[in-house]
């Protein structure tokens, strides 16, 4: 059985080398004048909040779904993103031109952070489901 310090250490540096990539894109959003340092620092926690309880989630349909099954799960994302990108080219420019103008809350950085999150889940869900017990 393994004990918890080596749990804990395994979770740290599971979540730094995971969450690389977000740290670039938090300078981003703290040199970005709209942008409220607390709005940033509140929409990053909950996005990571939401992330952990998906991979959480995704651990516990670990046990109930055959594993060749929950190899194909990652054609969902992909298909997603196909259907935003197909969906953004229908749309006039003007509206998108709009849409970046608008101020970004806690709440987008909250959507940034859990759009960038797929490798947070795929890192995690494995770890929950191997850590389960």
């Amino acid at each position: 059985m393994t004990d918890s310090i080596t749990i804990f250490g395994i979770g740290i540096a599971a979540f730094v080398a995971s969450n690389i990539d977000d740290t670039f894109i938090l300078i981003l959003l703290f040199v970005t004048p709209e942008l409220l340092a607390p709005n940033v620092i509140v929409g990053q926690f909950l996005g990571i909040v939401i992330l952990v309880m998906i991979s959480s989630f995704a651990a516990l349909i670990t046990l109930a779904v055959p594993t060749f099954v929950i190899g194909f799960m990652g054609i969902i994302p992909v298909a997603i993103g196909i259907k935003k990108l197909l969906e953004s080219r229908e749309k006039p420019e003007t509206e998108i031109q709009n849409r970046k103008k608008a101020n970004i809350s806690f709440l987008s950085v909250m959507a940034i952070t859990e759009s960038n999150g797929g490798d947070d889940i795929g890192v995690f869900t494995p770890l929950f489901a191997k850590y389960n017990g």
